[in-house]
């Protein structure tokens, strides 16, 4: 009886002591492996990307809620835009060109 006694002890330090030790966050690999994504006024956007709003019926109709210039990993620029008032309706994506990218 005290040979299980002592075998479950052994056993709960084991299971606890395995907690006290977790896996390290592996966000720094994720991070370089993720695109660069900031915040920028709608009046930064690129002049393509303005017109291409302003020429479809959709977009022009609703104000820019936020902008986000994006940055991958091979350097290409993307701009993703939400639409809306005081939500966000719809979001689209442009490259530097204005044209408008499919998700």
């Amino acid at each position: 009886m005290k040979k299980i006694a002592i075998v479950f002890v052994l056993s709960s330090f084991i299971l606890t002591g395995a907690n006290a030790y977790p896996i390290p966050n592996q966000s720094p690999i994720l991070n370089l492996l993720q695109s660069n994504k900031n915040e920028i006024e709608a009046q930064d956007l690129p002049k393509a990307v303005k017109e291409t709003i302003l020429s479809k019926e959709k977009t022009k109709s609703l104000p820019i809620y936020k902008a986000y210039e994006i940055t991958d990993a091979s350097g290409k620029t993307i701009y993703e835009i939400s639409f809306g008032l005081e939500k966000v309706e719809f979001e689209k994506k442009y490259n530097e060109k204005g044209d408008e990218l499919e998700d």
